[in-house]
């Protein structure tokens, strides 16, 4: 085997699997040190990522929903019947948003002209 030639296809083959490391290893180091997704999202699709683990326990979120009905009640509502036609993925932001009852802050803007 000889030296590779600077102009010839497999040294730009060379050249661009070197620069494309280099370009997927900084968002891959945020991810794995931060536990966060870097943007744009190139390493795992929307919603993968890692379990927060403390010691030997993990916690996951579970949110369920009730209602009362007409005898007062409580009964578990099925999210995919009360948001549909929305996707149920967005029920915890949702939920964390109150479900828009939240009264949004105001605050003044004053313009000048």
């Amino acid at each position: 085997m000889g030296a590779i030639n600077p102009g010839s296809p497999a040294a730009l083959s060379v050249v661009f699997t070197v620069a494309l490391a280099a370009m997927l290893l900084g968002p891959f180091a945020v991810r794995v040190l931060s536990n966060t997704e870097p943007y744009p999202a190139i390493l795992l699709p929307s919603g993968a990522g890692k379990i927060a683990v403390r010691g030997s326990e993990a916690t996951f979120k579970h949110l369920t929903l009730y209602a009362h009905d007409s005898a007062g009640h409580l009964v578990p509502i099925d999210p995919r019947r009360l948001l549909a036609p929305i996707p149920t993925h967005y029920l915890y932001a949702i939920a964390a948003n109150d479900f828009g009852q939240r009264e949004a802050p105001t605050q003044p803007i004053f313009i000048r002209r």
